[in-house]
């Protein structure tokens, strides 16, 4: 890096553009990274968690009969893959209902609620709803592009909206088939009404006192 240091001054007193100078910077910056920098090839992490050592070594002698099987067509090698294919397949569904197992039912420990998170993050992931608006219907025809949908959209929205015109009272009415709005009584009214309700229970009420079927009885006998 002195050098290039020492380089990018001469070149600068000799009048270089910074383009040039930036350029001569940037390729001796990468190629000191590649030249001096360790890296390596991370390895993926697996995405199933309920992969086990045995499972996984199951999985490599199943991958090389295959490779073997590709290359040769010996009908004992194609008969060992596949008994180690079914012996996969019979392995990874164990290994996934008991890692199910482990989540929904865990075994009893100190803390009773240690594993509701592992069994709220096994829910979340396995949600299959998709965001976004569901494929529209319009004149018998199913969009599902963006700009169609919005379109299909404002039609109802203004669909729900009346335009700004002015109705009378009746027409309004009549437009909305509402029913005649009937008129409130008044106080004098209500008074009266009350009156004739309190009149009819109180006859009623002596009609069914002791005095009055006994004089009925009298006057019978």
């Amino acid at each position: 890096m002195i050098q290039t240091h020492e380089k990018i001054r001469n070149l600068a007193s000799n009048g270089s553009s910074a383009e040039e100078l930036w350029l001569l910077f940037k390729t001796k910056l990468n190629q000191s990274v590649t030249n001096h920098i360790p890296h390596k090839i991370a390895k993926q992490k697996d995405s199933l968690p309920w992969l086990t050592p045995n499972v996984r070594k199951l999985i490599r002698r199943r991958d090389r009969l295959y490779k073997r099987k590709k290359k040769s067509a010996d009908p004992k090698i194609t008969s060992k893959f596949k008994e180690a294919r079914q012996k996969v397949q019979k392995e990874l569904r164990r290994a996934y209902w008991k890692y199910i197992e482990n989540i929904v039912t865990p075994k009893e420990e100190t803390q009773p609620h240690s594993n509701m998170k592992r069994f709220w993050t096994y829910i979340k992931h396995m949600k299959t709803d998709s965001s976004g608006v569901a494929p529209l219907r319009s004149d018998g025809v199913l969009h599902s592009h963006p700009v169609d949908q919005a379109t299909i959209l404002n039609k109802q929205f203004q669909s729900a909206f009346s335009s700004k015109e002015t109705y009378s009272p009746e027409e309004f009415k009549s437009r909305c088939n509402m029913p005649e709005r009937q008129r409130k009584p008044s106080l004098q009214e209500r008074r009266e009404i009350q009156g004739r309700e309190l009149s009819s229970k109180s006859y009623y009420e002596s009609c069914r006192s002791p005095q009055h079927s006994i004089s009925i009885t009298t006057w019978i006998s």
